[in-house]
């Protein structure tokens, strides 16, 4: 439903198993690879290019945030309290708790087109440029060049105007594909 020009380029989704200590020293909802190769253990290449990696999420899980937030940190637990999460305060830290239900409203309606924001911010400052004879290096400097506060919040927007859109138009939130574990296991 997201705009197939705003993604062009992206052939790949990769849903991701995180590790036990990945989990836990670094955990991320999703992420976009610019450029990367997925290979088997033999070394035969299955897949390269541009890439959005999804995390796979432990149901029920519980994540520990300081009680020290900067303002980037405020807005993102602003944002995992509207997709769903159960938040509780208690002095020391913030204790988030993931469900089903909330860490699909992340992952589909906020990680994946946050994701996307990336690439069509990449898309608008580098690709399109390059296209038209900048040189593509001093294009993607100036890229990274950019403040990662600016680039995230190009991608907040973006993310934002793509649920505020699709939810008006009765788009999302739309069915899940398994609405019982049973049916799971039967396919």
């Amino acid at each position: 439903m997201i705009p197939a020009s705003d993604w062009v380029g992206i052939r790949t989704i990769l849903f991701r198993q995180p590790t036990r200590k990945q989990s836990i020293l670094n955990p991320l909802w999703g992420r976009l690879i610019y450029w990367g190769e997925i290979s088997t253990a033999q070394r035969r290449t299955i897949a390269t290019g541009p890439m959005i990696i999804l995390e796979a999420v432990d149901e029920d899980m519980t994540m520990r945030w300081s009680s020290a937030l900067d303002p980037d940190s405020h807005e993102q637990l602003d944002r995992l309290r509207a997709d769903g999460h159960a938040i509780d305060f208690d002095g020391r830290s913030h204790r988030i708790t993931v469900t089903p239900a909330s860490a699909r409203n992340t992952q589909l309606y906020r990680t994946l087109p946050h994701e996307i924001g990336h690439w069509f911010d990449w898309l608008e400052k580098v690709e399109g440029p390059g296209a038209r004879g900048e040189p593509f290096d001093a294009l993607m400097d100036r890229y990274f060049a950019r403040p990662k506060a600016e680039r995230e919040a190009f991608a907040h927007r973006y993310a934002d105007d793509i649920y505020k859109s699709l939810f008006a138009r009765d788009s999302i939130p739309f069915e899940q594909g398994f609405n019982n574990p049973t049916e799971r296991s039967a396919l």
